[in-house]
C-alpha cells in the first residue's frame, strides 16, 4: 500500500493495512488538500519476489490531516500472526497519557507493550489483548510470544 501525490511516493505513514479474516481494510490519511493515489500492492501466493501494484485509486482530497502524526509503523510478524489493531491508530502517543490498547493475536500467548526497560504485559480475553499503559517512553513497541518460554516478536512500533 501506498499513497501518492504527482508520481511521488509519500512516507508509509499515511496508510495501514490489516485483514480480518479474509478481508482486507484500508485506512489512509492525506496531508493536504489536492489530487492523490492510493495504490495497493499484490502478488498471487504461489508467486514470491517484489509485490506489484495491482489497483490505482484516485482521490481528489478537499481538507488534508497535516497534523496527522501518521499509523503504526507494522512489522512482518503483524501480519503473519493475523494481528488486528483496534486502537490506537495513531503513531504519536504523549508522554504520560494513559492509552487504551486494543488488539487481536489469535497466535500469541502472550502480548506486551514495551517502552524500554519497562515491559507492561497485556490481559488476554480469547484472542483479543487489552488494557490501559501510561507511555513513560517513546519510541515504544508492542511484542508477542508466540511459543512457551520463546523470544517476543515486534507487531507495531509507535512514535
Amino acid at each position: 500500500m501506498a499513497v501518492e501525490q504527482g508520481g511521488r511516493r509519500l512516507d508509509d505513514k499515511w496508510a495501514f493495512v490489516q485483514r480480518k479474516g479474509t478481508q482486507f481494510e484500508i485506512q489512509a490519511v492525506f496531508p493536504a488538500p489536492g489530487k492523490y493515489d492510493l495504490v495497493v500492492f499484490a502478488r498471487n501466493a504461489a508467486e514470491t519476489g517484489p509485490y506489484k501494484g495491482a489497483i490505482t485509486l484516485g482521490y481528489e482530497v478537499s481538507a488534508g490531516e497535516p497534523g496527522f502524526s501518521g499509523f503504526p509503523r507494522t512489522f512482518s510478524t503483524f501480519a503473519e500472526s493475523d494481528a488486528y489493531l483496534y486502537s490506537p491508530l495513531q503513531s504519536s502517543l504523549a508522554l504520560g497519557s494513559t492509552q487504551a490498547f486494543k488488539l487481536s493475536v489469535p497466535k500469541a500467548l502472550e502480548v506486551a507493550v514495551v517502552m524500554g526497560d519497562v515491559w507492561v504485559k497485556l490481559p488476554r480475553q480469547g484472542d483479543t489483548y487489552e488494557g490501559p499503559v501510561t507511555i513513560a517512553r517513546t519510541p515504544l513497541k508492542v511484542c508477542a510470544q508466540f511459543a512457551p518460554g520463546g523470544k517476543y516478536d515486534c507487531l507495531l512500533e509507535y512514535g
